[in-house]
């Protein structure tokens, strides 16, 4: 490569220093700063709405089981 060409590296920092006066010429620096400072305030939690219970009903059972007493597990 000629070394009289600048290499991308000194070309990009030469960009970014032009932007940067840009920037500051325009004021930008300032709005961008001023729209960063107001934080949103978090939206509030929604609480969830739980579901009614069924109302208890008996068990299903089958006509084999149904005669019987409830088995005791307690033993």
């Amino acid at each position: 490569m000629v070394e009289s060409k600048l290499t991308y590296e000194e070309c990009r920092r030469q960009r970014m220093e032009e932007n940067k006066k840009r920037m500051e010429e325009l004021k930008l620096n300032v709005l961008a700063r001023s729209l960063k400072t107001p934080v949103s305030k978090p939206s509030p939690v929604k609480k969830r709405v739980s579901k009614p219970k069924p109302a208890s009903a008996p068990v299903r059972r089958s006509s084999r089981v149904a005669d019987k007493p409830p088995p005791n597990y307690n033993e």
